[in-house]
């Protein structure tokens, strides 16, 4: 299938995010239960030798089967985990090379924006994140970790360099399975679609930051009003994971959005 880029109004990017929200309301169980399943694959992939690639590797594919997920759903069925396998079946083997190499770019291209960010705060970030989450540690501890030097610096490089190369793998998932296109055409589509639509990405992210703040809100309410830790938690989880399940429903709007079919040949799997 062919698409044609288009210019979308910065109005769009609200738009996006509505779409994604009303796709959640209209089928929570499915989408959520497909962000389920990727964590629980990612958790038991932790426990191997290179968990940590196995996870870089993946995220690309993540995006990838729920731009397939919310294509199934606005055509009438009812997506499941097959959208996670169903670009390395047999009949679809053509996919598999571009869509590793893919992967493998993100892996690499994260790893590296990590390993720069790790070299400017001189692993202080990982220490802070491990200190956060270790119940021995002291307020002071902590602070200690929070006021380390150059560790301002490594979180800049690391969120600067991870938007950046959102840039080029946004739309190339869906461009290599649904288009067609090479690794190297998917990325520069993508790449020219973010750039001419610049102004409804811009809004697309300050909503979904708005979106997240407001969740983030509930959460707290909620879990001043229930007190017991354990109960809250179990209140809590859900709104976290209902918003980034909405959230990655969006990402097929903002693929609509930007590119216009031009013929219905048969497509790859959806």
């Amino acid at each position: 299938m062919k698409f044609k880029l288009q210019t979308v109004p910065a109005a769009q990017g609200f738009e996006w995010v509505r779409s994604g929200l009303r796709e959640l309301r209209h089928r929570p169980w499915p989408y959520m239960s497909l962000l389920l399943t990727f964590m629980f694959v990612l958790m038991l992939g932790s426990l191997l030798p290179g968990g940590g690639l196995l996870m870089l590797l993946t995220v690309p594919l993540l995006s990838l089967a729920f731009m397939m997920a919310t294509r199934a759903s606005l055509n009438g069925h009812t997506p499941g985990p097959g959208v996670f396998i169903a670009p390395w079946t047999h009949q679809h083997r053509h996919l598999r090379q571009p869509l590793m190499t893919l992967c493998l770019i993100y892996a690499v291209l994260s790893w590296v924006a990590m390993a720069l960010g790790t070299w400017v705060d001189d692993g202080a970030f990982a220490e802070l994140i491990v200190a956060v989450n270790d119940p021995d540690s002291t307020a002071a501890q902590v602070e200690e970790l929070s006021n380390a030097p150059g560790l301002l610096s490594g979180i800049v490089i690391r969120l600067s360099l991870t938007m950046l190369l959102g840039v080029p793998l946004w739309h190339a998932p869906a461009l290599i399975v649904w288009g067609g296109q090479s690794v190297g055409q998917a990325m520069f589509s993508s790449t020219l679609a973010l750039w001419r639509s610049r102004g409804a990405f811009v809004l697309y992210g300050l909503g979904w930051m708005g979106v997240a703040l407001a969740a983030m809100g509930l959460s707290s309410v909620l879990g001043a009003l229930l007190g017991n830790s354990t109960l809250a938690s179990l209140v809590i989880m859900p709104i976290g994971l209902a918003v980034t399940s909405a959230y990655y429903a969006s990402l097929f709007f903002s693929f609509q959005g930007c590119f216009l079919a031009e013929s219905t040949a048969p497509s790859p799997p959806r």
